[in-house]
């Protein structure tokens, strides 16, 4: 077991080293989002908001437990996608949850792999409109807590989902219900006070 969470994570660190790409070395989406129309999600909700800013994509949740999420429009099997956080509004304990989809399916369905402003990470499968959790709500010390920025990177590679925060490898599990799919930023409230999440420089 020790041997193969090596192996994996040096194939994961050789993967950070790559914009998003394929399997053939092809690189599928760079993003710094100075372009409002390179494709992303945009909408205003009732519970959020999720659209481009000043060279950055916001995803916002205002209201307790609204999963809100901004998609790409593309789709894609096999990724490695490096985005810097940031985390303008917040609730004061920090309890909140943002990240990355990935395998996201017509439906909502996909993959999030998130972390919290209090510290936590987690890999949870969103099924017939479901959440599942895969790995729970977990501390580590790898994440910049509050209102901070964080370089985060996953990994959807076959049955493979790993969660990297600022180059320090975080955790990992295996589910292979969804094997490709459209990408995402997610952003989560738990608490009555809103959460602002921005995204930048996609690779």
């Amino acid at each position: 077991k020790q041997m193969r969470l090596a192996l994996i994570t040096m194939i994961a660190l050789l993967l950070l080293a790559m914009p998003l790409m394929a399997q053939d070395g092809s690189i599928l989406l760079e993003d710094d989002f100075s372009d409002p129309t390179s494709g992303w999600d945009e909408a205003e909700f009732d519970a959020g908001s999720i659209g481009y800013g000043d060279g950055f994509y916001s995803v916002s949740s205002t209201e307790v437990a609204q999963f809100m999420w901004g998609a790409s429009g593309n789709s894609f099997s096999n990724v490695v996608i490096e985005v810097e956080t940031t985390q303008v509004l917040s609730p004061k304990n920090g309890n909140n949850g943002y990240g990355v989809m990935c395998r996201i399916q017509e439906n909502g369905d996909g993959y999030a792999l998130r972390i919290s402003g209090d510290g936590y990470a987690s890999i949870t499968m969103i099924e017939d409109g479901e959440f599942v959790v895969l790995v729970d709500w977990t501390l580590t010390d790898a994440i910049v807590q509050g209102d901070g920025s964080n370089e985060l990177s996953v990994v959807c590679n076959g049955s493979n989902l790993m969660i990297y925060v600022n180059g320090e490898f975080v955790m990992e599990t295996d589910d292979d219900t969804f094997t490709e799919g459209d990408i995402a930023f997610a952003v989560t409230t738990f608490e009555e006070s809103p959460t602002e999440i921005r995204f930048d420089n996609l690779s």
